[in-house]
């Protein structure tokens, strides 16, 4: 019988994790028994980089399994959108080495609850706005969260600037580790319908009734 998906995961993260371990313990002594001046140190830097790539890709697995079993699998608590707008608000600070503008939102949008997992949910949508940053060659991306049909589904409009040559959005692109395939599952799980906008935009609508209910 097929094997769930969280279980997948779970294993994914577990075997990647014990040889990764191995093969970075031994760079680092590497490392140590040379100077920084040393021909071979970029080297060994390099292969430190991408290993600690794939131990983010086991992080990544197991988080997802972890999402998939406990909240992505339960009735989603209803929270107020200005919440999940603080919360996004708070990732692309000035701080962040993403180029993001969230806009505030109206009163009327920010008292709608929404029934969704925010940590989740502002993981997912934080990971597709760097896939269309990376697209569009580092443009930046203005964020709004916004009703425009005054329905009670919540739209949130992502607008990179660049050239307008980027790539069909796609949960299946590379360069994001699992980021984005935990996005796809989370965003089906609180009912999204994600949509290409004008250009590279893109918008991401949210029913009134939020996800799992």
């Amino acid at each position: 019988m097929p094997v769930p998906l969280p279980t997948m995961c779970a294993v994914l993260a577990h075997e990647l994790r014990s040889p990764l371990s191995v093969i970075q313990g031994y760079i680092r002594l590497l490392q140590r028994q040379r100077d920084a001046g040393h021909p071979e140190a970029a080297m060994l830097d390099a292969m430190l980089d991408a290993t600690g790539r794939l131990t983010g890709i086991a992080r990544q697995a197991s988080d997802l399994g972890a999402w998939l079993t406990g909240p992505g699998a339960a009735p989603l608590p209803a929270h107020r959108v200005s919440e999940v707008a603080a919360r996004l608000a708070g990732r692309f600070g000035a701080d962040s080495p993403i180029a993001a503008t969230v806009h505030p939102v109206s009163a009327a949008v920010g008292d709608q609850l929404l029934r969704c997992d925010p940590p989740a949910l502002v993981d997912a949508l934080s990971a597709v706005v760097n896939a269309l940053h990376r697209e569009a060659g580092g443009a930046p991306v203005e964020i709004a969260l916004a009703d425009p049909e005054a329905t009670g589904a919540v739209t949130v409009r992502l607008q990179a600037h660049g050239q307008g040559h980027a790539r069909p959005f796609s949960f299946e692109r590379g360069g994001s580790g699992l980021a984005l395939v935990t996005a796809s599952h989370v965003l089906t799980a609180h009912g999204a319908i994600v949509e290409p906008a004008a250009g590279d935009d893109l918008t991401i609508t949210f029913p009134h009734t939020g996800g799992i209910q």
